[in-house]
């Protein structure tokens, strides 16, 4: 084959715009995205978080974010709505209505804050406390069951990565 010909093949191989210093962006890939994957892993959670509760726990009726409250009030009594909203990444408005039904279920009561009249402050009811118990001791289980497809080298490569890119 002559040298003009293999120059033409050459050419066929490289990107359009060869001759700059950039790179030529592959298309986009929804199911390659971080956003993408990081949506699918939630729902995957979620799905692995109802299905131990339902099966596992007995407790078919709690959420996630209700979980995450629960708990969180059950280690801090007296917590402040805007601290769980910030301990628990959960905005305000999600959380109100939350705490509203779980006061409607007997779990959490609402007070004014002794030291500031202005603002409330969260507690569990005695049955909340059984309640955030229970859930408290199946925490370590349920992470476990979400990431039972990965080593635990690669569960804790994970949570090092999540905890990088949330700051």
């Amino acid at each position: 084959m002559d040298t003009a010909g293999n120059a033409e093949a050459e050419n066929k191989t490289q990107p359009a715009n060869s001759h700059t210093a950039e790179p030529v962006r592959q298309a986009y890939d929804l199911q390659e995205s971080i956003g993408f994957l990081l949506r699918s892993a939630n729902q995957y959670a979620v799905s692995r978080f109802n299905n131990y509760m339902a099966e596992i726990a007995g407790q078919s009726s709690i959420t996630t974010t209700q979980f995450a409250t629960l708990t969180t009030i059950g280690r801090f009594p007296g917590i402040s709505f805007s601290a769980l909203s910030a301990f628990t990444s959960i905005d305000m408005p999600t959380l109100n209505p939350m705490i509203a039904r779980l006061v409607g279920r007997n779990l959490v009561t609402v007070q004014v804050n002794p030291k500031d009249k202005r603002s409330r402050c969260l507690c569990l009811t005695e049955e909340g406390r059984a309640v955030a118990g229970q859930l408290e001791g199946h925490g370590h289980c349920i992470s476990d069951f979400i990431s039972e497809n990965l080593s635990p080298t690669e569960t804790r490569r994970l949570a090092a990565l999540l905890k990088k890119l949330v700051g």
